[in-house]
């Protein structure tokens, strides 16, 4: 498991003014790639912080 953590502002607390919202394709992509490797075995999670964002990113060991 490898997390990682800021104290920034958050996900949308941190978008500039006139930002365009993301599609979130490139995350889906990830989760895609990770699922087509390790199945069931691997996940990526994104969890809002109060303030920032954590992210856990499971992998299997081999």
């Amino acid at each position: 498991r490898s997390t990682g953590q800021d104290d920034g502002l958050g996900e949308q607390a941190g978008r500039r003014p006139g930002a365009r919202r993301g599609t979130g394709l490139a995350l889906a992509n990830l989760r895609e790639r990770l699922a087509t490797r390790y199945g069931s075995a691997a996940s990526l999670q994104l969890q809002p912080q109060q303030p920032g964002m954590r992210v856990v990113l499971d992998l299997p060991t081999r």
